[in-house]
């Protein structure tokens, strides 16, 4: 199966039970069945004492290493699974997180 992801897509992964995480992936690599993903870091706003913020990708500024992923669709959108669940392609808004510290 093929898909449209390209070189430089990011993904976004929520997850979480009491609180809401923000993982971002870029992707490194494609071929036309899987593409290759690095975390990479995120700038963040708000402050201890809110709890809670928002966060945006720092594309190129890899956390880790590379993981291949088989992309797959669901109405009209694209999604790779994670460790937590299911990464939809980043929208380029900023996306809400909280914290129980």
């Amino acid at each position: 199966m093929s898909h449209p992801i390209t070189v430089g897509t990011i993904f976004e992964d929520q997850w979480g039970y009491d609180q809401t995480n923000v993982d971002f992936y870029q992707v490194v690599a494609v071929t036309p069945a899987t593409v290759m993903v690095r975390p990479i870091a995120d700038r963040r706003t708000g402050t201890a004492r809110s709890m809670c913020g928002h966060a945006l990708p720092r594309p190129n500024q890899f956390t880790g290493p590379a993981r291949r992923k088989r992309p797959y669709t669901w109405r009209d959108h694209w999604y790779i699974r994670s460790e937590h669940g299911s990464c939809r392609v980043w929208d380029g808004q900023a996306s809400y997180y909280s914290t129980d510290h």
